[in-house]
């Protein structure tokens, strides 16, 4: 049986009807997490943030990241008088995410808090009167 050019064209439409109701229902199943509730009143304090980052630029300071099989050492680079709030941020499942407070040049995190996957890290540091601000990613 031979079919005519018109049932093709709406066998084609059906399939992609199709392809288009399956894509959405794979949509609704996945997960959207904000790194951020509040993004437009953190979007207005930006400004800060890029000050901050801008000032640890010009001293030439670092936050040095290291990591191995049993744990994550972060290096801050003050060497007193200084406290520093990490967050790090797990994109995927905001669930995961960690923060913790150091007064100390070295934080050493067991791996085992740590699922796999990219990790973000945002460091506040006041130090003498002063504020820093650092980012980084790392993929444990």
């Amino acid at each position: 049986m031979k079919l005519n050019w018109g049932w093709y064209i709406v066998f084609s439409l059906i399939g992609f009807a199709m392809f288009i109701i399956f894509m959405v229902y794979r949509m609704s199943l996945q997960n959207i997490d904000l790194i951020t509730e509040n993004y437009y009143n953190e979007e207005l304090l930006y400004q800060e943030i890029i000050d901050q980052k801008q000032r640890a630029l010009e001293r030439g300071l670092h936050l040095n990241v290291f990591y191995d099989k049993e744990e994550v050492i972060v290096e801050f680079p003050f060497d007193q008088d200084f406290t520093a709030e990490l967050n790090f941020l797990h994109p995927e499942k905001k669930l995961l995410d960690k923060t913790y407070t150091s007064v100390h040049k070295q934080l050493r995190i067991s791996r085992k808090e740590f699922t796999p996957g990219k990790w973000l890290i945002k460091c506040k540091v006041a130090c003498k009167g002063e504020k820093f601000y650092f980012e980084d990613t790392i993929f444990l």
